[in-house]
């Protein structure tokens, strides 16, 4: 595990295989340092063991707790053993964050005060639900006009608000399917698409596959209920 930022770091490991936890670790990693964590067995990854990661700033408090899933697919490894070889190189790495993000704040709930009397029916206001969309554009041109003053940390915030916004508006609608379009890219929004997928009960799966439209840019979701 390597740290190439200029802060410390509190990370924890699990890798799992069938479910089943193989080794833990966790500690702190200073800025630009790494750990030896555990090593798999090649005939194992065949398997496909998960590394599960979650990785904390621990300078900065208001920065929210980075983590995620990695499972390699053999047919993957195979490819990159060979690329390794090919190109006399001694690893090969993934990316796992590239920044911290800011912990979302909650949003404050305003609950109606009930209006007694005979004509509280007329101080009832009717609630307006948007309607749902089957396919939204996560590309920050589409969703605002100008971005002049904006930073990374701003545009993927507003992404991700507007992911979050119409996924309850589907399950609000019992929606069956969505395309969520978050480009390709570093693969930075795509990733945290697929973490807040993850965390939502009401998703049955998601896949990012090619397809003829969108090429590997979409994310195509599916519900449960």
């Amino acid at each position: 595990l390597l740290n190439e930022l200029p802060i410390d770091i509190k990370f924890a490991s699990d890798i799992k295989l069938v479910h089943q936890s193989e080794f833990k670790h966790e500690g702190t990693l200073h800025s630009f340092g790494n750990i030896y964590l555990h090593n798999v067995p090649y005939d194992v990854m065949s398997s496909q063991p998960r590394f599960h990661w979650q990785l904390t700033d621990t300078g900065n408090a208001k920065m929210a707790v980075a983590e995620g899933i990695l499972k390699i697919k053999p047919a993957k490894l195979f490819e990159h053993v060979n690329n390794v070889l090919f190109e006399s190189q001694s690893s090969f790495s993934y990316q796992l964050i590239d920044e911290f993000m800011p912990a979302k704040v909650p949003v404050p709930v305003v609950k109606p005060v009930p209006v007694i009397g005979s004509n509280a029916a007329s101080h009832i206001t009717p609630i307006t639900i948007a309607p749902p969309k089957y396919e939204i554009d996560l590309h920050i041109e589409q969703l605002i006009n100008n971005t002049n003053g904006l930073t990374n940390t701003d545009i993927i915030k507003k992404q991700l608000n507007t992911l979050e916004y119409y996924l309850q508006l589907a399950i609000v609608h019992r929606q069956e399917r969505m395309i969520v379009i978050h480009g390709l890219g570093k693969g930075k929004l795509r990733d945290e698409v697929h973490n807040i997928l993850r965390e939502i009960p009401e998703i049955r799966r998601f896949k990012n596959e090619w397809s003829g439209k969108y090429g590997f840019g979409a994310t195509e979701i599916f519900f449960k209920y």
